[in-house]
């Protein structure tokens, strides 16, 4: 059994996904397998030891491509053909899903594809199947060469990588071909701000820093008028590269220093939003002074830094956005909902939009608080651990968050979190002065939801009860993954403990953050505060067993 937990451990990662920006690829489509890709790479290899693919012509006609002396193939479009899985894996792959072993041949082919876009003749992208026969060869080239463009930025940013030099001529000339296609009045960083945002970090990270600050300023004055609503990263960012620009161009030292300390309340504030591992390149700048920001945060000991301690203002701080529209509280003023104080809003069209799908919750929020002040009118003894209960079960804190990714190995298998639930078993801790540790947990276990409905009916209130929760549950996951446009992921638990009402609850993140951060297998010793024992598992919940290492 040792075994076995330790080979699950050792493949905690779930499929590459297919993820092109701006076009919805069919459910059936399917990446190639990664044992294929890498016999690809293995033929690469070959290929550049005996000096390149070698010349061959091909006739190019409506059945395909067969050899023959029609017409001359450029080398880029060898490389494609004797390469497909490759290719396809490279153009289809999402960036954050490929491996770093894989990196520098996907750059290779990416370098390559584009190249084929852009010199072969409308003939042979047609037979190869590059451009549809209902699509324009204009329409066609713009979309593949954005996607193509802009992933292999991506890669070339990298640290295993860095070529961030490299990036930023394909990034300009993605913006120059974004041009044409803007109305007359768009601006084109308001209209692809994440294209503008990659081009002046390119730009930073190769030390252009006289280029990289216009394209900063740009985003910042004009974030509000973007099409886009989640711009934290942009936002971010450009107060962060324009704190080390303008030091390193020597002007305007107000204006930097303004960009430093912004830079530097929003990492106290919230300082797992942009951890070292995610912003650590464009601090620890090797050729020049200290970037004032890092000097600000604790100098290169911050750099090495894995784990943050936060605050509950701080985990809190990491949730603020507008439930509705994603925006988040760097680029609007956000608002809580009168009535629950739990959810925000950045506008009354918003809170209207999203009343259907929080009606609920914020009816029992609602509801939970007035039971309180009842009982504190009562002068029940009963009424501080009833208070305790309901602002500790809608706080944000890494029991209810991380813990569940975890707990659910959504890393391995993101589709467990609407099959499985994590049921947790808690004791009140009322002289804890840290409130995200007001419950201790005792018992903690996973279980495939089949197996328990009855045992979640039975804690819910009667039978069926629990099920129509969970359906509305994941109903709402549904409407905000379709509003916001990510790819979203729920994390179902249920917590009880003796004298508090049982609380189904529920998270969501989305399959990048998943894979922006590792596997933790000791989730259980962070649950409670040091020196409190972590909770022990459970092993039967009714009549279904714990799942947590059970895989189909």
């Amino acid at each position: 059994m040792l075994g076995m937990r330790q080979d699950i451990l050792k493949s905690l990662t779930f499929a590459p996904r297919a993820h092109l920006e701006g076009v919805d690829i069919p459910a059936s489509f399917q990446l190639p397998q990664l044992d294929d890709v890498a016999g690809d790479i293995a033929t690469l290899q070959e290929i550049q030891r005996a000096g390149g693919p070698g010349h061959f012509n091909a006739v190019f006609t409506t059945g395909g491509v067969a050899q023959g002396a029609e017409d001359e193939m450029i080398e880029p479009l060898r490389y494609n053909l004797l390469l497909p899985h490759l290719f396809k894996f490279a153009y289809f792959a999402h960036m954050a899903d490929v491996p770093e072993t894989m990196l520098e041949p996907v750059v290779f082919a990416l370098e390559q594809f584009i190249r084929v876009l852009t010199e072969c003749p409308e003939r042979q992208l047609r037979v190869i199947g590059h451009v549809l026969p209902h699509q324009t060869l204009e329409t066609a080239q713009y979309f593949m060469l954005a996607n193509a463009r802009n992933k292999l930025a991506v890669h070339l940013m990298t640290r295993k990588i860095n070529r961030p030099a490299d990036a930023a001529k394909h990034l300009k000339k993605q913006a120059e071909a974004d041009i044409p296609r803007l109305k007359s009045k768009e601006k084109p960083w308001t209209k692809n701000p994440n294209l503008y945002n990659l081009l002046s970090e390119a730009l930073y990270l190769s030390g252009q820093y006289a280029e990289s600050k216009p394209i900063c300023e740009r985003l910042l004055q004009d974030a509000d008028k973007s099409h886009v609503s989640d711009l934290r990263t942009p936002i971010f960012m450009s107060h962060l590269m324009l704190s080390y620009a303008l030091l390193r161009l020597g002007v305007e030292p107000e204006k930097q220093k303004e960009h430093t300390d912004w830079t530097v309340r929003v990492m106290k504030k919230a300082p797992n939003r942009f951890p070292a591992v995610v912003i650590g390149k464009y601090l620890d700048i090797q050729d020049g002074p200290m970037h004032p920001v890092l000097a600000a945060v604790g100098g290169e000991r911050w750099l090495g830094k894995t784990k943050n301690t936060t605050t509950l203002r701080q985990d809190e701080r990491m949730t603020r956005n507008c439930r509705t529209c994603d925006v988040s509280d760097m680029q609007k003023t956000l608002s809580r909902c009168a009535r629950c104080q739990y959810t925000f809003y950045c506008s009354p069209q918003c809170q209207k939009s999203n009343w259907k799908a929080h009606k609920e919750q914020c009816t029992d929020i609602k509801n939970s608080r007035a039971r309180v002040e009842r009982l504190r009118q009562e002068g029940s003894p009963h009424a501080q651990k009833e208070a305790d209960w309901v602002e500790w079960r809608n706080a944000s804190h890494y029991a209810s968050t991380h813990a569940l990714q975890h707990a659910l190995h959504l890393h391995r298998d993101p589709a467990r979190g609407r099959t499985h639930i994590v049921v947790r078993q808690i004791e009140h801790a009322p002289d804890e002065p840290d409130f995200r540790h007001r419950f201790a947990f005792t018992h903690v276990g996973v279980f495939r939801l089949a197996d328990c409905w009855d045992a979640i009916d039975e804690l819910m209130g009667g039978p069926g009860e629990g099920r129509a929760m969970v359906d509305d549950i994941l109903g709402d996951v549904d409407s905000t993954r379709g509003a916001r446009g990510h790819d979203y992921t729920s994390m179902l638990d249920l917590t009880f403990g003796d004298g508090v009402q049982p609380w189904l609850g529920s998270m969501s993140t989305t399959l990048t953050a998943l894979r922006r951060r590792p596997y933790e297998a000791e989730w259980r010793k962070l649950m409670n505060r040091k020196g409190v024992p972590p909770p022990e598992g459970i092993l039967k919940f009714g009549n279904a067993e714990d799942s947590e290492f059970k895989f189909d």
